[in-house]
């Protein structure tokens, strides 16, 4: 009986996670070009990146303009004006879990923000561009206009 209940354990975990892994990332804008550090200097350059593995997707928006779909172990980038910044991220099925982070965004800069998730939990947070770096190598990159 122990052996049946582990196998059926077992059985789920993997139907679980193998049904998360095909949740597609995805973006609506356009992706700059990542060979360069910023494609126009009088914009700000944006990364948000989730290396974790358990977690639904979630929605990106940089105030009102919807800038993607999220999920594990990727990102989302885009370049935007200088300014007043409030990325947000909804998640969950009803999208009734929220977090935003608010910044002042400045031409030519780049900004990494790591977003930690694991249900129920969300939140954005800043970080350097070193650990933004080396986060941003375990993530792969968005499919781009998906619709």
């Amino acid at each position: 009986m122990k052996s049946m209940i582990s196998s059926l354990l077992s059985f789920f975990i993997v139907v679980t996670l193998t049904g998360c892994a095909k949740i597609h990332c995805y973006q609506m804008v356009q992706l700059p070009d990542l060979t360069k550090d910023i494609d126009n200097p009088q914009m700000a350059r944006m990364y948000v990146m989730r290396d974790t593995i358990f977690a639904d997707e979630s929605t990106i928006r940089d105030g009102d303009q919807f800038i993607g779909i999220l999920t594990a172990h990727h990102y989302l980038c885009w370049e935007r004006k200088p300014g007043k910044a409030v990325i947000s991220t909804m998640y969950g099925s009803a999208k009734k879990f929220t977090n935003e982070l608010e910044l002042n965004v400045q031409s030519g800069a780049v900004y990494y923000i790591h977003e930690h998730s694991f249900w129920p939990l969300i939140s954005l947070e800043r970080i350097d561009e070193q650990e933004g770096k080396m986060r941003l190598e375990r993530c792969d990159k968005p499919r781009v206009n998906a619709f």
